[in-house]
């Protein structure tokens, strides 16, 4: 099963990230985006792991306290390879939110579960294989406007390739501390 733990954002936070894809589709010659049902902060990917360490993860998730935010959004980013483009919004958050991630990757680690090594950098996929000219590209970055971001949930996530694109399958969730 290819596994993720992701952070699910509350109803109105979500309304102001699709509001800027919405722009970005506006904008944009061609690009892939991220299903509106799926957006999300990946936390943590996991790749192909063994069903039998569902439960496992499970415990680990209920074990680590994640409190609700908030996040400010920090602007776009661009990550580029060769002519594609994948643009994230990216969100700073309080020092708790570093806490409970840097918590979770020590019972991960623990737990034998392979996790990456760079740094965690709150962030929400948008689309990917973006292509916009210079100007479209500065007049999105330039409209963004600050608004806060509020965590809902913590969720372990099975990703299904499909020929269409991967679908996301909740298989555990739990809110986050108000």
């Amino acid at each position: 099963m290819r596994l993720f733990i992701a952070a699910y954002m509350d109803e109105a936070s979500h309304q102001e990230v699709t509001a800027v894809q919405d722009k970005l589709k506006k904008m944009a010659q061609k690009a892939t985006y991220v299903k509106p049902g799926q957006l999300h902060m990946t936390l943590f990917f996991l790749g192909d792991v063994d069903p039998g360490h569902v439960e496992t993860l499970k415990t680990i998730l209920d074990q680590v306290p994640f409190e609700s935010g908030p996040l400010h959004n920090a602007g776009i980013e661009i990550f580029s390879r060769g002519k594609d483009e994948t643009y994230v919004l990216t969100a700073e958050g309080p020092p708790h939110l570093k806490a409970s991630y840097k918590e979770m990757k020590s019972r991960l680690d623990a737990n034998g579960f392979r996790v990456e090594k760079r740094p965690f950098k709150a962030h929400v996929t948008l689309a990917r294989k973006v292509r916009i000219t210079p100007q479209d590209k500065k007049a999105l970055i330039d409209s963004l406007k600050p608004f806060s971001i509020r965590i809902a949930k913590i969720a372990l996530v099975r990703s299904v390739q499909e020929s269409r694109g991967a679908t996301h399958e909740i298989l555990y969730e739990k809110p986050v501390l108000v």
